[in-house]
């Protein structure tokens, strides 16, 4: 299978397969790398998809990158990603795992996607959020405030 290394601004990157029109953003999880997205272009390839995968801040390559991997940064390199492939490519659809999955949500509630595809163990995230609120005495009020905070906050 073809297999490019590539570079989006200081985000490694793989894209698998040959030239086409129709395009899978891969998003890994935590703890994952760009490496994994193999798997599903075996599966994609041949019909007619390429692969795109990157690095999350502290993965893979980017292991030593002094950026933590929050939702801010990781938001932050999706959409550049997104903004670098959307005009090159007829069709982009998403799959994403875990992590990558909540980071996709957060980056692309606003994105057009001819498919997306989720892969987590968290069957029900809204549940699952609320309960760890709840653990932490958490309203979603205080919630808002903190979003609005780190919101205005300059992160690098």
């Amino acid at each position: 299978m073809i297999t490019e290394k590539r570079t989006i601004g200081v985000i490694p990157a793989l894209l698998f397969g040959a030239p086409s029109d129709r395009l899978f953003l891969y998003v890994h999880s935590k703890g994952s790398q760009k490496e994994e997205a193999e798997m599903l272009a075996r599966e994609v390839v041949p019909k007619g998809y390429r692969v795109l995968a990157f690095d999350l801040p502290e993965h893979g390559d980017r292991k030593n990158d002094p950026r933590p991997c929050t939702v801010q940064n990781g938001v932050r390199d999706l959409q550049t990603v997104h903004e670098a492939v959307k005009d090159s490519c007829r069709t982009i659809s998403l799959f994403a795992c875990s992590l990558g999955a909540y980071f996709s949500l957060v980056a692309f509630r606003d994105a057009a996607f001819r498919k997306c595809l989720f892969l987590s163990p968290v069957l029900d995230m809204e549940r699952f959020l609320r309960n760890m609120m709840q653990w932490t005495n958490l309203t979603e009020d205080r919630l808002r405030f903190l979003e609005n905070w780190l919101g205005e906050q300059d992160y690098q």
